[in-house]
């Protein structure tokens, strides 16, 4: 079975975006499928700011139609498709993205690569993962902020290694779309961007924060980067796009 047909039947649209709305075991198989799939596949995480990056950036949207999953992150993109009464997509940490895959990973007698992030977080990331699935085989690792000069060196090693799972983290050139653009040179593996995951692993960061901390964070991001104050006016966006697609029963 192509492991995209059953997931395929559950992707929806949301003011022209694709998402994905699956239950808990749907995702869990789909998962295990893409891992024993002898292509190459990447998951895509869709918070709200991808969803409007997607709407104004085609590489972006290009990059969800050809995922193989795509995850919501965001309870925005939930409220979206549940105001377009599409099937409401569960809202999914990438923590406990990444997680799950690295579960089947180890259970399947799988291995693992990972690129991104800094060099000492990444190290310990190692260290803690090993501790953590210690059936699961991690064959190789490359942090981020490496010269472009590198780039094809680490796809080969990459290649070489043959994963059955990739993480990307940060500082990658491009960040997620980073597994678009070299999925040809990269092998038969499912690539996951995990975004912060690799502090996560290394104890540098709570998998879960408290609201307050969230909180805290939050303003703390606003009164130093004054234009983050443009969320406001994405949302009122994404409102208004909204019920310009109810209106017209798109």
């Amino acid at each position: 079975m192509n492991p995209g047909m059953d997931n395929q039947t559950h992707r929806i649209d949301i003011i022209g975006v694709a998402a994905d709305a699956t239950t808990a075991q749907q995702r869990q198989r789909h998962s295990r499928e893409l891992l024993q799939d002898d292509r190459s596949h990447h998951v895509a995480l869709l918070s709200f700011w991808g969803l409007i990056r997607a709407r104004n950036r085609a590489e972006y949207r290009l990059f969800l139609s050809q995922a193989s999953q795509i995850l919501t992150t965001s309870r925005l993109v939930a409220w979206g498709a549940r105001a377009l009464g599409r099937k409401i997509p569960e809202v999914e940490r990438p923590f406990d993205v990444a997680i799950r895959y690295l579960s089947l990973a180890e259970q399947l007698k799988q291995s693992v690569y990972l690129v991104g992030g800094d060099k000492r977080v990444l190290l310990q990331a190692e260290r803690n993962l090993r501790d953590s699935f210690p059936r699961l085989q991690i064959v190789g690792r490359f942090a981020g902020h490496y010269p472009p000069a590198l780039q094809d060196d680490i796809l080969e090693a990459i290649s070489k290694a043959t994963p059955a799972l990739l993480l990307v983290g940060p500082d990658v050139p491009g960040n997620e779309l980073w597994l678009m653009r070299h999925k040809r040179q990269l092998p038969a593996c499912v690539g996951l961007w995990v975004g912060d995951c690799f502090d996560i692993f290394a104890g540098r960061r709570p998998s879960k924060p408290t609201r307050m901390e969230r909180f805290s964070r939050g303003m703390k991001s606003l009164l130093t980067h004054p234009w983050r104050f443009g969320r406001i006016v994405a949302l009122l966006y994404y409102v208004i796009v909204l019920l310009v697609y109810r209106i017209r029963g798109l």
